[in-house]
């Protein structure tokens, strides 16, 4: 292999370029040809192509470049192939024009690779990054196939972008963007940058780089100038069974699954294949499990190599046979569902408002992701929407692995590295405004639970921890695979909007009104005590009962503005009937919202968090803690003296002053 520029780069003189032919051909690169970058990870294969191989149980991204000179018509040519199904996190990207030398201003790149299989030419500018021209979506349904791309530049306004595959004899544009360029530069970088995750394995192959000061000719095509692929497809070394309704098939070479299916007579169809560590591994999982003593066929169809080559489908008689040293256990010694930890999986993201959404389908969708080191099978686990049951299928969720639930029936994209659950009971729409979820296991035993805010159109709410932030992910979301960082991402719709974790006493009862006067409404007050802002979208109000246990749990979802630090907030059933009696109430301050009747007399009131089950506040109010002046008490408020002392303390309580009408709201 021959490596790139290694040592010869410090001896060499600068070279800038205003046309640039570069084939990759002879049998060693030299300073005529002065890239720079991560040379030690590019080299020139035995088909003279660039070659850059992701390191394996690695993600990180590599680039080379190489200066060039601007002019106001350009054209730049290459070709290019991916050995990979690309993603919004394993893709290759081709910056061809920077006017500036920091990021504040305009910079101008192709990217080959999306969740839609696509390649797109953007500008990023001020650290945001937007699609110019969107390429014909499946175009890299193909991996393994060069693609030819062609961009060009007119009169220092006009770009076009035209793409060509194998097997097709002319030029596609795909499009093409106007916009006058500002901050003209006689010169930047051409610059090759590869990204990739540590779940594969990838390889990036470049050829045929040409740029050149004009618009240039279309080339004629000559399909048999292709690479030829190689003859040798992989075969299979060993079928594992981890469990009776799984199965592992061992290739000696990658393959493809993207549209394979496997089968068990008698079974049917996995309805979960995905990679292992490589993409030699498949792992299968099965709705049934096998029986022992029993012969089954295994086979497969539509497998592929790793070049898109369709493989032989095959299949192989297999009998399970029964361990003769195992001991017998008699009926009912073992549980069949073992105990699982709170936390072990995690309710990870939420696509609650799809609309808008062009990477990705507009489809809802809930991803689970399994915190532990050990495979949990999901038969009989509870997704509960809003006080709704699903069941989940029998599968298997791997270790530290990710599972995609969805309505049956409608498209989805999940990442290989995440499995796919379609769902006939799952909710036909999932609400806009933020609801409830919780997933308990077969016992019925609480797992998980949160309550996501209100959706962002096309971009879901991903979780970090305990906490839950807008995507950053560039198609709005990571269905299937880790979630996109909660800062500095690239997603230029929204900034991460990180929803806070409340302590106990960060929001507190400040006032209540439970005996309103004839024709008014009840109303309780609430003040935000912790120095940060407040939402209030995963808040309950909940009147316990004399035996201590909690009654209904009223849910402050519906309410979407924050309460700022050291603001009021205040609750009603009725918002008319007490801005009517009590007109110095701010209007944006009272929202109306079901709650619990209040007792005339005394109630216990609960302020409840429902992500990670904490009080916040709780009171068990009395008509006795009115000061004594006061004999009619229709009308007048119970209002909380110091927000530093105790909320049962009854010195810390009063009635509300008859000055400000019996009403504070301040």
């Amino acid at each position: 292999m021959k490596q790139i520029m290694l040592l010869l780069w410090a001896f060499c003189p600068l070279y800038v370029f205003s046309q640039l032919s570069e084939n990759f051909t002879g049998s060693e690169v030299t300073s005529q040809n002065p890239w720079q970058g991560n040379l030690n990870h590019f080299f020139i294969n035995a088909e003279q192509q660039l070659q850059f191989t992701s390191p394996e149980n690695e993600a990180d991204e590599k680039s080379i470049y190489l200066p060039l000179n601007y002019t106001e018509n350009m054209t730049w040519d290459f070709t290019i192939k991916l050995d990979f199904p690309s993603s919004n996190q394993n893709y290759m990207r081709l910056y061809v024009y920077s006017t500036g030398e920091n990021n504040q201003l305009a910079a101008y790149f192709i990217q080959v690779g999306t969740n839609n299989k696509q390649i797109i030419f953007y500008s990023s500018e001020n650290n945001k990054q937007s699609p110019l021209i969107s390429g014909r979506q499946g175009l890299l349904d193909e991996p393994y196939a060069f693609i030819h791309i062609r961009l060009t530049l007119e009169e220092n306004k006009t770009w076009k972008l035209y793409t060509r595959k194998t097997g097709e004899t002319e030029y596609y544009h795909e499009g093409s963007y106007s916009k006058e360029l500002k901050t003209i530069r006689p010169g930047g970088l051409l610059n090759i940058w590869c990204k990739y995750v540590k779940a594969r394995v990838s390889t990036y192959y470049i050829d045929q780089i040409h740029v050149h000061p004009y618009l240039a000719e279309f080339p004629e095509t000559d399909e048999n100038t292709e690479k030829p692929v190689s003859p040798d497809p992989p075969e299979l070394i060993e079928i594992e069974i981890p469990s009776l309704s799984e199965l592992t098939f061992i290739f000696d070479k990658p393959v493809d699954i993207s549209e394979a299916t496997f089968h068990i007579s008698e079974i049917g169809s996995a309805i979960s294949r995905h990679y292992g560590i490589t993409r030699s591994i498949i792992h299968t999982t099965y709705s049934s499990e096998m029986k022992v003593d029993h012969e089954y066929t295994i086979s497969w169809k539509n497998l592929k190599d790793e070049k898109g080559n369709k493989l032989k489908d095959d299949f192989w008689d297999i009998m399970l046979e029964k361990d003769e040293n195992e001991e017998e256990k008699p009926p009912g010694a073992e549980n069949p569902y073992p105990p699982y930890p709170v936390k072990s999986v995690l309710i990870n993201e939420v696509m609650a408002d799809p609309k808008g959404l062009t990477e990705l389908p507009e489809t809802e969708y809930v991803e689970l992701y399994n915190t532990t080191a050990q495979r949990i099978p999901l038969k009989n686990w509870q997704f509960i929407y809003d006080g709704k049951v699903t069941l989940l299928e029998d599968i298997q969720l791997p270790a530290k692995g990710y599972v995609v639930l969805y309505r049956e029936g409608r498209d989805i994209w999940v990442d290989p590295e995440g499995i796919a659950m379609p769902l006939s009971k799952f909710p036909a729409a999932l609400a806009n405004n933020g609801k409830h979820l919780q997933l308990k296991d077969p016992e019925e035993n609480l797992i998980d639970e949160i309550s996501y805010l209100k959706a962002k159109p096309g971009i879901a709410w991903e979780r970090a921890g305990d906490e839950f932030y807008l995507s950053t992910d560039l198609g709005g979301g990571t269905p299937g695979k880790e979630n996109s960082p909660p800062e500095g991402g690239t997603n230029d719709k929204d900034k991460p909007s990180l929803i806070p974790l409340l302590q106990e006493k960060d929001l507190i009862f400040n006032e209540l009104l439970p005996e309103p006067f004839d024709g008014g409404e009840e109303y309780i007050e609430l003040y935000n005590r912790s120095g940060k802002e407040i939402y209030l979208e995963d808040l309950y109000i909940i009147k316990r009962k004399n035996d201590g246990e909690f009654g209904t749990f009223y849910s402050l979802a519906n309410i979407k503005d924050s309460v700022g630090p050291e603001g009021y907030i205040a609750l009603t059933s009725g918002k008319e009937k007490v801005t009517l009696f009590y007109p110095l109430a701010p209007e944006e301050a009272v929202h109306e919202v079901k709650l619990p009747i209040l007792a005339n007399t005394t109630s216990n009131l609960v302020l409840f968090q429902g992500k990670d089950s904490l009080i916040i506040d709780e009171i068990t109010y009395s008509s006795k803690w009115h000061a004594s002046s006061i004999k009619n008490k229709k009308g007048v408020a119970l209002e909380r003296i110091d927000p530093d002392g105790e909320t049962q303390d009854p010195e810390n309580w009063t009635s509300a002053a008859t000055l400000s009408g019996y009403d504070c709201f301040k």
